[in-house]
């Protein structure tokens, strides 16, 4: 069922987001200290003035009429996905679909460029944070432009609520390949089967990226930033849309089960926050 795209986009992002299992001089990296030996790693990771993630102070925002900066608008407008395979990285899990439709659109100083949509993947607990205020889960829609190649990542938030729908989609507890366990249940050894590092399935469903992945409000910050995984990358266009969508508990919880299983223990996959350093935080309605 993997397309051509599927397989270019897994080779991009193998090599941009160097993901491994432990942190070492060879470009392995940990979350034990959430980022913060990374220098070690990469230099940049320690070096850099556009790192991210960062504390978002909606105060501080400024709206896109009155930006500095040439910030334009995102239009977001993504059809829905298809050859889905979601892939245990030994740091989460990576969702990988297949789109024909580029109809999203970033406005650049290059001129407008289309969205190409690469994967999805999720962070617990956030790795931004809006006004403090650290969220339960955060999943990032990483998107590539189609003229010059730069990343565009689409942040949203999950704070604790009802079920959402398309974790439950993804995720189903019950389903042999997946094994999520439920409030500390343990399942057959033959079930642990997302729990192990380069473990992946394809699914049959279909993702409505829209109406299922983001939320009702498509309201933004929008920044200039990096890869919050060594190399640590600049130039990264940052979208943290303002509306959270909504996880259950034991959601998040099976996702930390699936963490700490994979990764000797550790439950969390969040970069520590970095400075803003004077970078401009643009607020933009949509």
């Amino acid at each position: 069922m993997t397309t051509m795209k599927t397989i270019e986009a897994c080779a991009i992002l193998a090599a941009l987001f160097a993901i491994a299992p432990a942190a070492g001089a060879s470009g392995e990296f940990t979350y034990q200290a959430n980022g913060l030996d990374w220098d070690e790693v990469a230099e940049l990771c320690g070096t850099g003035m556009a790192q991210s993630p960062i504390d978002i102070v909606s105060a501080n925002a400024v709206p896109a009429s009155a930006q500095k900066g040439n910030r334009g608008l995102t239009t977001f407008d993504f059809a829905p996905g298809t050859d889905i395979v979601i892939e245990n990285t030994g740091h989460g899990l990576n969702t990988m679909f297949d789109v024909t439709d580029l109809s999203a659109v970033i406005e650049t100083p290059e001129g407008p460029q289309s969205l190409e949509p690469l994967q999805f993947h999720w962070h617990s607990p956030s790795e931004h944070s809006i006004d403090g205020v650290i969220y339960p889960m955060e999943v990032h829609l990483v998107t590539k432009t189609n003229v010059t190649g730069d990343l565009a990542v689409v942040g949203m938030m999950y704070k604790y609520g009802s079920e959402n729908a398309l974790l439950n989609k993804l995720w189903p507890s019950e389903a042999d390949d997946f094994a999520f366990r439920i409030k500390g249940e343990d399942s057959a050894a033959e079930e642990a089967y997302l729990h192990e590092k380069g473990a992946k399935t394809e699914t049959g469903a279909t993702i409505d990226v829209m109406k299922e992945l983001l939320p009702a409000s498509k309201d933004y910050f929008a920044y200039r930033g990096s890869l919050t995984t060594p190399p640590c990358s600049e130039g990264v266009y940052w979208h943290v849309l303002k509306t959270p969508l909504e996880a259950s508990v034991d959601q998040v919880l099976n996702f930390q089960n699936v963490l700490a299983e994979t990764s000797a223990g550790v439950r969390t996959n969040n970069r520590s926050p970095t400075p803003v350093n004077g970078r401009e935080i643009v607020s933009f309605p949509n």
